[in-house]
């Protein structure tokens, strides 16, 4: 693994991920932990995936998973966790 390439693209996450919750009017005194948060949940999602966790729950059957609706799940509620410590 390149690690040095690992925690540039970690960092422009992070970043990225800044600039959302500081729109939102998050202080900066909670904008890295809640930035952490955020790829983590993110990351969690991610490597549940990759790991074949989802398994045959995203096949065909009665009730299909729909993996982009849960990772848009994913994303909203830390988006929404996100607005409401800046907002409260």
């Amino acid at each position: 693994m390149d690690r040095e390439g690992f925690y540039a693209a970690a960092l422009e996450a992070i970043e990225a991920l800044a600039v959302m919750v500081r729109s939102a009017g998050l202080p900066e005194e909670r904008l890295l932990q809640t930035a952490m948060a955020l790829f983590a949940s993110l990351h969690g999602f991610v490597s549940l995936e990759v790991a074949g966790y989802f398994g045959d729950l995203a096949g065909t059957g009665a009730e299909v998973l729909d993996l982009d609706e849960v990772y848009e799940q994913v994303i909203d509620g830390a988006v929404s966790a996100a607005v409401l410590e800046a907002t409260h």
